[in-house]
C-alpha cells in the first residue's frame, strides 16, 4: 500500500512517517527526494522551475505498488504551495501532470501541530491559511 502523509509545517508528517516504518515496515519517501530537495531548498531557481524539480522527483521515486510505502508529502503540496497558494502553476497543469505521477491509495491529511506555530518557513503564510489551503485539494 502507498500512503500519502500531507499537511502545512510542523502538524508531524515527518513523525507519523517514521511510527508507520519502525511499527509496520513502511518504507519512508521524503519529498522532495534528493537530488531534488537539494536544488528544491536552495531557493536559486523560479517557482515554476521547483514544481517541475518536484514533479521529477515523484516521478523518480521507486515506488513498487506491492512495497508498504509512506510519502512525506505527495501531489497535494503542489497543489497549495504551486498552485493555490502562489498561482505559479495553473491548477488545470498540475492535474494533468498528476496523472504521469503514481498516485497514493490513501491520502492523509494532518490538521494539528506541535509546538510553536509560527509562518511557513518558504512562504511566509500562517498555518490556518495554508490548512485552509491543504482542505481546497
Amino acid at each position: 500500500m502507498f500512503i500519502a502523509i500531507e499537511g502545512p509545517d510542523g502538524v508531524g508528517k515527518t513523525s507519523v512517517c517514521k511510527e508507520l516504518a519502525a511499527r509496520y515496515g513502511y518504507t519512508v519517501t521524503p519529498q522532495p527526494a534528493e537530488p531534488f530537495r537539494s536544488l528544491i531548498m536552495d531557493k536559486q531557481f523560479e517557482k515554476i522551475t521547483d514544481f517541475f524539480l518536484f514533479c521529477a522527483s515523484q516521478s523518480d521515486a521507486a515506488i513498487a505498488p506491492w512495497e508498504q510505502t509512506v510519502a512525506d508529502r505527495w501531489t497535494w503540496s503542489a497543489r497549495v504551495h504551486q498552485g493555490l497558494l502562489t498561482q505559479t502553476v495553473p491548477m488545470e497543469f498540475i492535474y494533468e501532470c498528476e496523472k504521469l505521477i503514481y498516485q497514493p491509495e490513501v491520502y492523509i491529511l494532518l490538521c494539528g501541530y506541535h509546538g510553536e506555530v509560527g509562518t511557513n518557513k518558504y512562504s511566509g503564510v500562517g498555518h490556518d491559511e495554508l490548512l485552509e489551503l491543504y482542505l481546497e485539494c
